[in-house]
């Protein structure tokens, strides 16, 4: 009661203490999730120039990405969604400011219209003829597939069923991609159009390309100064870093890994107990007599076959002998080749013809690619067709119009499907070994290969060798490191970190065990994922992502494994700290020594060299320095490399600064310090056709654009990019 007295006497404490509470109350809440003040938000993955990315939406479409671009680089594929987000919000703001648009109709002529108005994209996503690589960069679009897909989304459906939710999502978010490249391309016009070379600029773009002189001239290697004359001090680093500030300035901050590797190497024992496991699995392949066993064996254990019949010059070394002494379904004993032991199960062996003619029309598809098996139903009607022409055949019919008329192999059809005394193995097995022993001659026989049905027919065998030939199988283990060896390596690396917690620990360690080495990696920026050396996966991207959470000297107490790329085991383990941070803006002098101190050495070197030239006087300059006088021919300004003297752009410039018969001073190249002498500068001969020298250069140009002007607009957007605090 008394305690209520109180309150009542002093209720203004009460009205502020609950006033305290819902500002409190209120401030949690505005410092939490997506609304907090000032916060980049819980669930904001970007903003890009005032369009907000949110997490979920990302997410989103990264696996709309995946599950139709397979790809199992998933860092790689969340950086490419990036940059599309990034360009397509940069773009959507530009188009609205300039009334840019793509409409229904111009939508639907980009990815169903003629050829010549289809987007590039669709091209990229269906292909004729194969997918868009580096030897086909611009594939055909397969217009065939292209009006199925038109056909289902106009009927909404395939045979009745409704589009699945996955194929709705795909073609929303690839209309939006064919809608961007298209805006994009009219920015891009927009710009080129208005792109102009004014005459003066034409006319030493001309001359720089085609006034052509000649100069002789003497190189000083900078090595003619041993590292040890040189003084140099972080004054001169300093100095010339401030010269050239701009060009070691960088936009993002940047942190370098320092990382020491534990390699998981496979065991002696490791080895004996491979060699033991494929010496038990020989004696199993042994025991297999059964064709369908032996195939399904191979299957099974993922063995191979060898490429066709085999000489003993065609064999491992190891087993040469006795795949020739051992009898017909032996299995050899274990041998090493690479980084496997093997066993060779010897299933045949026979003296055979060296080459053999044969004719055949092969029944297939046209259009099936190298690789792609037929199925069941199309062997079965193509095998028809082949009984057929037999019967027709056989009653007297024309082999060589049949096959002219029929046979889908373009390397025989034209020639009555001959192939004259071709030599062993060169055709697949079965068609080898029907044309090589097993047919009799002028006798017709229809078999199936990958490629259809042929009907072939054996007219001829050569034996000039008279050469003795087997037929292997083979069963390989690669050795790897057992499980009892990984787990040492592992405890090595974890013995490491124990015992090294700083940067600086783990360089002093790895100085001192020849076993190990200190690596940095190139500079990396927060959302990177590549390692050098190490390659892009998911621990390369936890150890930039440690880099950028701490501070120069830190060692993760985290060990790193890294997988072989054949066997999937962890072949290295790596300790991981941060070595550097270059912030963004000015580089620091820490950040760059590595680069500038052979740059500044070679300088200095070069002041030194400049020194002890004395005379203008070629030919005596080579006699006092032991080196030679060389001539550089037919040189224009703008070339980027002279035979002979490398990219050396100075070198250039003072040979071209000079009259015909003058001497330049010592010039500090790239490579050494070069006097030069120009020896014929014949006068620049005017263009004849102002008109098209600018053409060719305004081309030159518009070819740049399209990064060009993305590049710049990018640098000019305001964009905050929180990819790293998701992953």
């Amino acid at each position: 009661m008394a305690l209520i007295g109180k309150i009542r006497k002093n209720n203004w404490l009460l009205i502020f203490a609950i006033g305290l509470g819902l500002a409190a109350f209120i401030m949690m809440d505005s410092m939490s999730g997506d609304r907090s003040i000032g916060a980049t938000s819980g669930t904001t993955i970007g903003n890009i120039a005032g369009n907000k990315i949110s997490y979920p939406d990302f997410d989103r479409q990264y696996q709309i990405r995946s599950k139709n671009f397979q790809s199992n680089d998933s860092y790689g594929q969340r950086a490419s969604l990036w940059n599309y987000l990034v360009e397509k919000s940069i773009i959507q703001n530009e188009a609205e400011a300039l009334g840019l648009g793509v409409s229904t109709k111009e939508l639907r002529d980009l990815q169903f219209g003629p050829v010549a108005n289809l987007s590039p994209l669709m091209a990229s996503r269906f292909p004729a003829g194969g997918a868009q690589t580096q030897f086909n960069p611009n594939p055909q679009p397969d217009m065939e597939r292209i009006r199925q897909f038109q056909q289902m989304i106009e009927d909404d459906g395939v045979n009745g069923e409704p589009l699945s939710k996955d194929f709705v999502d795909f073609w929303k978010m690839h209309e939006g991609e064919v809608r961007k490249e298209r805006i994009q391309s009219k920015l891009n016009t927009l710009v080129t159009k208005s792109m102009y070379n004014p005459s003066w600029m034409v006319e030493k773009a001309y001359a720089d390309q085609n006034q052509r002189i000649t100069f002789e001239y003497v190189k000083i290697p900078f090595d003619e100064v041993q590292d040890s004359e040189v003084a140099l001090t972080d004054a001169d680093l300093s100095s010339y870093l401030n010269a050239n500030a701009a060009k070691y300035m960088q936009d993002e901050e940047t942190r370098k890994v320092g990382y020491v590797t534990f390699n998981v190497t496979p065991s002696a024992k490791d080895s004996s107990d491979i060699k033991g496991e494929v010496a038990e699995l020989g004696n199993d392949f042994a025991s297999k007599t059964d064709e369908e066993d032996i195939n399904l064996f191979i299957e099974s254990n993922f063995g191979t076959r060898g490429q066709g019949w085999l000489t003993a010059d065609q064999l491992n070394e190891a087993i040469k002998t006795s795949a020739f002494e051992q009898e017909v379904g032996s299995v050899t004993t274990p041998y090493l080749e690479g980084r496997a032991y093997k066993v060779a199960k010897i299933l045949n062996r026979q003296v055979l013809p060296d080459s053999a003619t044969v004719r055949h029309i092969l029944i297939s598809d046209p259009n099936l690619q190298r690789g792609q098996k037929p199925f069941e139903a199309q062997y079965v009607t193509w095998e028809k067709r082949a009984d057929s022409l037999k019967a027709v055949i056989e009653a007297g019919g024309d082999f060589t119009a049949l096959a002219a008329q029929f046979s889908t192999d373009g390397g025989s059809k034209n020639n009555g499907g001959v192939y004259e005394y071709t030599a062993i193995n060169q055709w697949v097995p079965e068609f080898n070994d029907l044309a090589f022993f097993k047919g009799e001659l002028n006798k017709l026989y229809s078999i199936r290969t990958d490629f259809g049905v042929h009907l072939i027919e054996p007219l001829g065998r050569k034996i000039i060798t008279d050469t003795e030939r087997v037929k292997v199988a083979y069963l390989s283990k690669n050795i790897i490191p057992s499980r009892q060896t990984t787990k040492a390596v592992y405890a090595q690396a974890t013995d490491f970190i124990r015992n090294n917690k700083t940067v600086d620990a783990m360089k002093a360690a790895a100085e001192g065990d020849a076993n190990l080495e200190y690596t940095v990696s190139n500079p990396a920026t927060t959302n990177d994922y590549n390692v050098q050396g190490l390659g892009s996966n998911e621990d390369s991207r936890k150890m930039i992502k440690f880099a950028f959470e701490n501070s120069v000297g830190d060692v993760s107490s985290d060990v790193y494994s890294f997988q072989d790329q054949i066997d999937f085991y962890d072949n290295k383990y790596i300790v991981s700290g941060v070595d550097m941070v270059q912030k963004a803006g000015n580089a620091s002098l820490e950040s760059v020594r590595d680069i500038i101190t052979p740059i500044v050495r070679n300088m200095k070197k070069g002041e030194i060299i400049k020194g002890k030239i004395n005379t203008q006087d070629l030919a005596s300059i080579a006699s006092t320095f032991q080196t030679d006088l060389d001539t550089a021919s037919n040189v224009s300004f703008s070339s980027p490399n002279v035979p002979g003297l490398g990219q050396e752009p100075k070198v250039v410039a003072a040979a071209f600064s000079l009259d015909q018969g003058g001497v330049s001073p010592a010039v500090i190249g790239e490579n050494g310090v070069f006097i030069v002498k120009t020896t014929s500068k014949p006068a620049a001969t005017p263009p004849s056709n102002i008109a098209s020298i600018r053409n060719t250069i305004r081309l030159n140009s518009q070819n740049q654009v399209r990064t060009a002007v993305m590049q710049s607009m990018r640098k000019n957007a305001d964009i905050d990019d929180n990819r790293s605090t998701f992953f």
